[in-house]
């Protein structure tokens, strides 16, 4: 969605000072270390032509607002055994590991710092970091339709959800409502989650397990031009 402002849309005989693309727009994906760019598309606004009759030329300040949907999914593999306390001589991965391995998609919100530790005979404490890497301002999945201006009261909150890729597992996040998915507000572009993982259900020695950290949100930016309007 994109959003002109600081013209008359009367003056410049403009019909609409909001557009948006009428088709999907593929992602940016990460490959392995591979990373494919996405599609491009063209959000055009109709031939400004100003209206009145000038003296002398003048110049004024021409913002765009430009909204993007994204979703933000990274994968952890989590180490998991059901007495995370007990160490088994046959544990090929360990329960306290502070740099869990992680994979995540390109997009301006990163999931970083992921880690691990137990909690619990019978719990798995993980946690990870979602940080605003962009240079534009993050908003709920929802805050925008048609128009993408300022939202106050939706900016800087996010949806997360946290879920095992092979397994129905318990997860729940103290920040999520101690629940698996949930809204989230970032604080200095930033936010830790802790999300405690039940493993009563599990083998006793250790395995690792792939997690699905999947987060939705709109991320605006703004584009700004000084143009002229030439007398005739």
């Amino acid at each position: 969605i994109a959003s002109l402002s600081g013209l008359s849309q009367d003056a410049f005989g403009l019909k609409e000072l909001n557009v948006r693309t009428k088709t999907p727009i593929e992602s940016r994906t990460r490959i392995g270390a591979d990373v494919d760019e996405g599609d491009n598309e063209i959000l055009q606004f109709q031939e400004l032509i100003y209206k009145p009759d000038l003296l002398s030329d003048f110049s004024t300040d021409l913002k765009v607002d430009v909204c993007y949907l994204y979703e933000t999914n990274a994968l952890a593999n989590v180490c998991l055994k059901k007495n995370t306390v007990r160490k088994e001589t046959g544990d090929l991965c360990d329960i306290v590991n502070d740099k869990v391995s992680s994979e995540t998609s390109a997009a301006p919100l990163q999931i970083s710092d992921v880690k691990q530790r137990g909690s619990g005979p019978n719990k798995v404490l993980l946690s990870f970091k979602i940080k605003n890497s962009g240079s534009g301002i993050v908003y709920t999945k929802d805050a925008f339709t048609d128009k993408c201006y300022d939202n106050k009261a939706q900016k800087d909150y996010v949806s997360v959800e946290v879920k095992s890729g092979s397994r129905n597992l318990n997860v729940d996040c103290s920040k999520l409502g101690d629940d698996e998915k949930g809204a989230v507000r970032l604080v200095g572009s930033e936010r830790t989650v802790l999300c405690d993982i039940d493993t009563s259900s599990l083998q006793e020695s250790a395995f690792e397990e792939p997690f699905d950290i999947v987060v939705t949100y709109f991320y605006r930016n703004e584009l700004k031009k000084k143009i002229t309007v030439k007398a005739e």
